[in-house]
């Protein structure tokens, strides 16, 4: 027998809101295909201050307040079985 593991794929819907700007509210939805049996969600690493993650609908939401530099971020979707990236 084989054991086949199905990640659900995570695609922002709203990604050309990709670049958020300080004092301006940002709103970046998550949207699962495919196996999306999905419990919660995670980020590494932390957003920038005044951003965060909803943990159940995987949307990045907020205003952000201070600069960062430049950085990448994975968003992880986990369920009971395990997590997918």
């Amino acid at each position: 027998y084989s054991i086949v593991v199905s990640c659900p794929t995570i695609v922002f819907v709203n990604a050309s809101a990709s670049n958020a700007t300080i004092g301006t509210a940002y709103n970046l939805d998550a949207s699962v295909t495919g196996n999306t049996a999905i419990v919660t969600y995670s980020v590494s690493p932390a957003l920038p201050a005044g951003l965060t993650l909803n943990t159940s609908t995987g949307a990045i939401t907020g205003t952000p307040t201070a600069t960062t530099a430049s950085a990448t971020y994975t968003v992880t979707a986990s369920q009971s079985g395990g997590a997918c990236t």
